[in-house]
């Protein structure tokens, strides 16, 4: 939520209640110079403040309309604190008394809406700085919402490579998989290997600044996972990270410059997964496929690697 968009919602109110709406925040809540007259866009800004303060009020609210006392009894908040709150959301017709209950507005519950996306998506944002300092420099959206519920590893001391032992062990369990990777471990050759001979089916899009890697270190292996007709390659340019796309979930991982891993996601959550399909396949698009002139090409360096 920004200014402007409460300020836009809180227009669309009735005349009847404009004397509660313009109603300003109490000097003792106010971050400005109580002093001097607020301007609209500073009243938005001390409303906005003040509803991220009574989140957890408004959140009681949203489950069922409370009593003073029952608001006393679950909230971690002094009785004063309370009633205070109470009486400044409702000069903001956040709420209203009903029968000596609290209850949510139609506004309000817009307002506690709009706040729980808010909290939830800068919940995210933290989890994920590492991966959404690669995606901004890449220019790719992500829908946070989507990845409220993810599991986020960290490498710890001497154990660096924890989330590379997660991929393997989703790759052993899938029975297709898409990726693209601007890195590439021998851990994953190895058991992408196995898995296409012994009938998975993989997509890849490399970065092509690891093409050469591929056909000086794994041309034999390359060219026998490409014989089965079970492993498809294309080649792409500028690959942010690592996307593995599974039967039912997918995973990330970010590295750094040394290609040593930052963070490592995963998660089933279906708006997630239609994400990373539709990302994996505008990368596709711009991608071209390893030809059988070039296959002939691995066999030849396999050939002379032997």
């Amino acid at each position: 939520m920004n200014p402007a968009d409460v300020t836009a919602a809180r227009r669309r109110h009735s005349d009847a209640t404009q004397h509660r709406r313009a109603t300003p925040v109490p000097d003792a809540e106010r971050t400005t110079n109580p002093s001097e007259p607020m301007t609209e866009e500073q009243n938005a800004q001390e409303f906005l403040v003040e509803v991220a303060k009574r989140a957890p009020l408004l959140e009681a609210l949203d489950e069922r309309p409370c009593t003073m006392q029952e608001l006393d009894d679950d909230l971690s908040m002094s009785r004063s604190t309370i009633h205070r709150a109470l009486q400044t959301l409702e000069d903001h017709h956040v709420i209203e008394n009903r029968d000596s209950r609290y209850a949510l507005t139609g506004f309000g519950q817009y307002i506690t809406d709009e706040t729980a996306t808010y909290r939830t998506k800068l919940a995210t944002s933290r989890d994920l700085d590492d991966f959404l300092d690669v995606v901004d420099e890449a220019d790719i959206d992500v829908p946070l919402e989507a990845f409220a519920d993810a599991e986020v590893t960290r490498p710890q001391p001497h154990q660096a490579h924890l989330g590379l032992k997660r991929i393997i062990d989703l790759i052993e369990r899938s029975a297709s998989l898409r990726m693209f990777s601007s890195i590439i471990s021998p851990m994953y050759v190895d058991v992408a290997h196995r898995e296409i001979l012994d009938g998975m089916e993989i997509e890849v899009i490399f970065d092509a600044r690891i093409v050469d890697i591929v056909r000086s270190e794994y041309a034999e292996k390359a060219v026998e996972a490409l014989e089965t007709g079970r492993f498809t390659v294309h080649v792409g340019t500028d690959i942010p990270f690592e996307l593995f796309i599974y039967d039912d979930k997918l995973s990330m991982a970010v590295h750094d410059e040394s290609a040593l891993p930052r963070l490592f996601l995963e998660t089933d959550a279906p708006a997630a997964i239609e994400w990373a399909e539709d990302l994996y396949r505008s990368y596709q698009a711009d991608a071209w496929q390893f030809s059988p002139d070039q296959l002939d090409q691995l066999r030849r360096t396999e050939g002379n690697l032997s």
